[in-house]
C-alpha cells in the first residue's frame, strides 16, 4: 500500500510539474519571436525588429509592465498592463512581427496573458517609426496565423474567431452556409 501512495505521489507530482511548465498560449504559423517577458522574474526584456528598431518590454515601479518600441531613442508605448504584483507574477508576454498583407513592413503582435486564462492579442501596424494599433482580440491558448488571417479558439468545442487583414485592418470572418435557407 504505501508503494501504490509513493508511485501514485510521483505521478501526480510529474503532472503537476507538466502543466505549470506548458505554455499560456501558442503563436501558430510564421511568426517571428523578437521579445518575451515572464511576471515570475520581473526582468525587463529587449529584443530587436527586422527594422533594427528595439522593443522593450519593462516592469515600472511594480504597477505595471510596458511593452514600447524604440527608434532613434524615441520611445512609443504599446501596451501597457497594470494590476497588482499578485497579478503581474502570473503574466506572460510575447512581442512577435508578422506581415499579414504581405507588403514588406511586418506588423507587430503582443499577446499577454495572466496565468491560465483568456489571452490577449494586440497588433499594431508598424512603419519608420509610427505606430497604430489594427487589432485587438482575445482568444484561448492556441493562436493561428495563415497568411492575411488570425484565428483565435474559444470554448472546448473546436470553435474559433476569425479575422481577416485588409487594407490597414481586421475584417471578422462570418461563416455562412449557402445551402441554408433563410426565412
Amino acid at each position: 500500500m504505501k508503494k501504490l501512495i509513493s508511485i501514485v505521489t510521483v505521478i501526480l507530482f510529474i503532472a503537476s510539474s507538466y502543466c505549470q511548465a506548458e505554455e499560456r498560449f501558442k503563436i501558430k504559423g510564421t511568426a517571428k519571436l523578437i521579445a518575451v517577458w515572464d511576471g515570475e522574474t520581473l526582468n525587463d526584456a529587449l529584443g530587436t525588429l527586422a527594422s533594427g528598431d528595439k522593443i522593450s518590454i519593462a516592469t515600472r515601479e511594480e504597477v505595471g509592465v510596458y511593452v514600447n518600441v524604440v527608434r532613434n531613442n524615441v520611445t512609443k508605448q504599446l501596451v501597457a498592463i497594470e494590476g497588482s504584483e499578485e497579478v503581474l507574477e502570473k503574466t506572460v508576454i510575447k512581442v512577435y512581427e508578422y506581415d499579414f498583407d504581405s507588403d514588406g513592413q511586418k506588423e507587430l503582435i503582443v499577446v499577454h496573458s495572466p496565468e491560465f486564462s483568456i489571452t490577449t492579442v494586440e497588433v499594431f501596424r508598424y512603419s519608420g517609426g509610427l505606430v497604430e494599433r489594427v487589432g485587438n482580440f482575445s482568444g484561448e491558448i492556441d493562436i493561428l496565423l495563415d497568411k492575411n488571417t488570425i484565428h483565435l479558439p474559444y470554448g472546448s468545442q473546436g470553435l474559433s474567431n476569425g479575422y481577416h487583414y485588409r487594407d490597414g485592418a481586421f475584417f471578422e470572418l462570418i461563416y455562412h452556409d449557402p445551402n441554408k435557407k433563410t426565412k
